[in-house]
């Protein structure tokens, strides 16, 4: 990419209208995959839900996840921004089974709000292979973290998890959980 098309298109990330932001989200995959994620992280954000689908589309697309996996797990910590944080987990759910070795390490985050994200990714995702890690999640000490936990079991038909749902639905003291 030549200097000026590459000024161009950063201009473009930014500009006041809408779908020139859009079609400028379109093209950053022609950034180096470095800059690309970190451009399509920041449009996450954007104000437009339609600029902020089109970053999810991209980012779930590229072909090398795990430097997309890594910035969108620190997306969904964004306390600030509703937008680049749903748009986050959108985009990991996109992501699918190559996201979950990241996902999984992120569900001991000190941040429960991230926790809470992870489980519920991982239960749209929907493999089998984050039954364990959900089956733990049932013991978090966050209430939100633990109903999402069994539902997101529940979600997958976790048969092999029934007695860690039975045991949760019996006797957590939150009646959210419970339910």
């Amino acid at each position: 990419m030549q200097a000026a098309e590459r000024n161009n298109l950063l201009a473009d990330l930014v500009h006041l209208d809408e779908e020139v932001r859009r079609l400028a989200v379109e093209r950053a995959t022609q950034l180096p995959a470095p800059e690309a994620i970190a451009r399509l992280v920041e449009r996450l954000g954007d104000a437009s839900w339609r600029v902020r689908k089109a970053a999810v589309e991209r980012l779930a697309a590229l072909p090398e996840r795990s430097g997309a996996v890594s910035a969108l797990l620190a997306a969904i910590a964004d306390g600030e921004n509703s937008g680049r944080r749903n748009s986050a987990v959108e985009a990991l759910v996109g992501c699918g089974r190559a996201a979950l070795p990241q996902l999984l390490g992120a569900l001991a985050s000190a941040d429960v709000d991230v926790r809470k994200q992870v489980v519920d990714v991982l239960g749209a995702i929907g493999d089998p292979q984050a039954e364990g890690a959900l089956a733990g999640a049932l013991d978090d000490a966050d209430a939100n973290v633990r109903a999402a936990a069994a539902d997101a079991l529940a979600a997958l038909g976790a048969s092999a998890r029934a007695d860690a749902l039975r045991r949760c639905c019996a006797s957590d003291s939150e009646t959210l959980v419970r339910l």
